[in-house]
């Protein structure tokens, strides 16, 4: 390690000693896996479910070379989105679609299991051609980093720190719960979209890497919701028929303000917000599916 990195973690390590509240441990993965769904959520829920399988009825309807295009194409606008949601350059992700047209989703859409060498193969893909400074393709290697914004300029600058990531040296434990947890099978409906809402909050919170968490949350989330919509519903779509990233992009201070409240606070009522959050933002994401498809059927005309 250089004398400024150095430095620097030592200054890193006085701020968690500083502000051991704001430091995620482990116990927050269980928290998030163990909340059960609120009477008002459990019916939301059942409500989105209803309303999503209307939306694949639809989209069993269309042709399959049509049904192959929509499919795609809600895939190739993903990528950007997921990009766009933090504020990645729009030339930068123009530039990786031209020279390359690779999406870090497919890496695991055709297996049965994930495993941690995909999971960062994923993580590499989403990061390359990114606006990352720091193009560390693996796990944290230290404690040098914060969720947060600067505040002020020059000498006055300081920072703001929402939350400090989990400990680099508890990430291996952290990995070690997390994949078993998404390749664990699930038969019940109900859990169609929260258990890919709790996969992705837990990845936010641990902030396993330096740059691109949020974003490999939301290729998982993807993911598991195409697994359960083919294992729970009985499909066989070839790629996913729903993202939520666009969403996300629409309603980027709801969406950062909700993983800081449960990460700051992690309790029934924050995860519970969490959770109605997401099925806000799927609701709206059915929908715009939906008017999709009629589009897709005007352009057939």
């Amino acid at each position: 390690m250089l004398a400024s990195d150095k430095l620097l973690a030592s200054e890193y390590e006085k701020i968690r000693n500083e502000n051991p509240d704001k430091i995620v441990h482990l116990d927050i993965i269980d928290r998030i896996i163990d909340t059960k769904l609120n009477d008002n959520n459990k019916d939301y829920n059942k409500f989105i479910i209803e309303t999503y399988q209307e939306y694949l009825e639809e989209l069993e309807k269309l042709p399959n070379n049509v049904l192959d295009k929509y499919l795609k194409t809600l895939k190739d606008a993903d990528l950007r989105d997921n990009q766009k949601v933090e504020n990645v350059d729009s030339f930068l992700i123009e530039l990786l679609l031209q020279s390359e047209r690779k999406h870090a989703i497919d890496e695991a859409l055709d297996k049965d299991k994930l495993d941690e060498t995909t999971f960062l193969k994923m993580h590499r893909i989403l990061l390359k051609g990114a606006n990352s400074d720091l193009q560390h393709y693996n796990y944290r290697p230290n404690n040098i980093s914060f969720v947060g914004y600067f505040e002020g300029e020059g000498e006055n600058k300081k920072r703001i720190i929402n939350f400090l990531p989990l400990d680099y040296k508890e990430i291996p434990k952290a990995i070690d719960k997390i994949i078993p947890y998404f390749n664990e099978e699930e038969n019940d409906t109900n859990n169609l979209f929260i258990k890919p809402y709790k996969i992705h909050g837990i990845l936010a919170a641990l902030q396993v890497f330096y740059d691109g968490n949020k974003r490999t949350a939301r290729i998982l989330q993807n993911i598991k919701i195409y697994k359960h919509t083919n294992h729970m519903l009985k499909y066989n779509f070839k790629n996913p028929t729903l993202y939520v990233t666009k969403q996300y992009l629409i309603d980027q201070k709801e969406y950062r303000k909700s993983i800081r409240e449960m990460v700051e606070n992690p309790n029934n009522e924050t995860i519970n917000n969490w959770f109605k959050m997401n099925l806000r933002e799927t609701y709206s994401a059915i929908n715009l599916g939906n008017s999709n498809i009629e589009k897709m059927k005007t352009l057939r005309k």
